[in-house]
């Protein structure tokens, strides 16, 4: 009877702890759908520079759609035909895109939405809003040159080495960087001088994002997930796994966090600029593109369930939270269905729960061996 009621206690702390731990650990908020129109309106690409509107390229009607949050609506522009761009960028109340196969700018007004186009002569691949303008990547003639908005045109032309024809360009508050195509190196560019400083890494650079202090994240070829100093010294490294793995994209909190959204395994990372790595599995959500706003809010589409979401790291217990949005708009409908968190927390339920009938056998099997 005693080693009964000991039993007892012991399987009501484990419960208790199991509880405790997965609370903890599940550190997103529940996400926030809105369901898109019928197919036809489905987007390839989304851009959330606000959290009031959210733009988004529908490629097979050559559209630029603008989700309302609020309204639960979304107003549709005309776009080139024909024409999936390549990296779009905001500076202030405008939109610069790029084109596969383009050799031109185009500048997207989102007061009067009108277009305007300047001519690059060289195929444009990638976009890094700074000030008043917009860095783009040349890879043809390996220059990275800056377009000023109050200008219309081309102010400041760099010449570094060989470019990678990939996206590959971030900011950070000092410098610009440049993944190269040569082997194990990315470019460093002041911002002030324009003085190029070559850092050589370890494995080669398939994706950068900018974090604080001048410091950046890299994942490289190796599954790796890094941050350096603006003097390439590794601060942070993760190994995210052998195979499965597939990130098309990194993007940077204001406070140094990186969100990453791995395809391959279903799942969305989040790691803490001190280096606390999260990640949550996302089930039966296709998570086909994704941005991050000014907000931190994660925005991104479910491409399986023809929808776009958004979810937020929180520092508290996710059973602290609330829902932001719970009303049905006319548009759009607005549904929120939670993510699972990552299966360590539903592994350790079970495993906390199956020890004391493991215990329980082996008593009676030493009881029986005694006998």
């Amino acid at each position: 009877m005693y080693e009964k009621k000991i039993l007892c206690l012991i399987l009501l702390f484990l419960l208790i702890l199991s509880f405790y731990i997965g609370t903890s650990i599940a550190s997103f908020s529940e996400p926030i759908y809105y369901k898109l129109p019928p197919l036809e309106y489905f987007p390839s690409n989304i851009y959330a520079f606000n959290d009031e509107k959210i733009w988004m390229i529908i490629p097979r009607i050559s559209k630029i759609g603008c989700l309302n949050p609020k309204l639960g609506s979304i107003s549709l522009y005309d776009l080139l035909k024909d024409s999936i761009p390549n990296d779009v960028a905001i500076v202030g109340e405008n939109m610069f895109l790029i084109f596969s196969g383009k050799n031109f700018l185009t500048l997207f007004s989102l007061n009067s939405f009108n277009f305007s186009f300047y001519e690059l002569n060289n195929e444009p691949i990638d976009l890094a809003s700074y000030k008043d303008g917009v860095w783009i990547t040349l890879p043809d003639i390996n220059e990275i040159v800056f377009f000023s908005l109050s200008s219309k045109e081309i102010s400041k032309r760099i010449k570094c080495s060989i470019l990678s024809n990939k996206n590959v360009l971030t900011i950070s508050s000092n410098y610009l960087w440049a993944i190269l195509d040569t082997r194990y190196q990315i470019a460093r560019i002041s911002l002030s001088s324009y003085e190029i400083k070559i850092l050589n890494l370890s494995s080669n650079a398939l994706l950068l994002s900018s974090s604080i202090n001048d410091e950046i994240w890299i994942f490289n070829e190796k599954n790796e997930i890094l941050k350096i100093d603006q003097n390439g010294k590794i601060i942070y490294k993760t190994f995210l796994g052998e195979s499965a793995i597939l990130i098309n994209e990194l993007a940077s909190s204001s406070d140094g966090s990186l969100w990453y959204v791995d395809i391959g395994r279903k799942r969305i990372g989040h790691i803490t600029y001190d280096g606390k790595k999260e990640e949550i599995i996302t089930k039966d959500v296709s998570i086909r593109a994704f941005s991050l706003s000014p907000s931190n809010k994660l925005w991104f589409i479910d491409e399986k369930n023809n929808q776009i979401g958004f979810i937020e790291y929180i520092k508290e217990s996710i059973s602290e939270t609330t829902s932001i949005i719970t009303k049905q708009t006319t548009s759009i409908s607005i549904t929120t269905t939670p993510i699972s968190p990552i299966i360590f927390t539903e592994l350790l339920f079970g495993i906390l729960l199956i020890f004391p009938i493991i215990f329980l056998l082996f008593k009676k099997f030493l009881k029986k061996k005694r006998k």
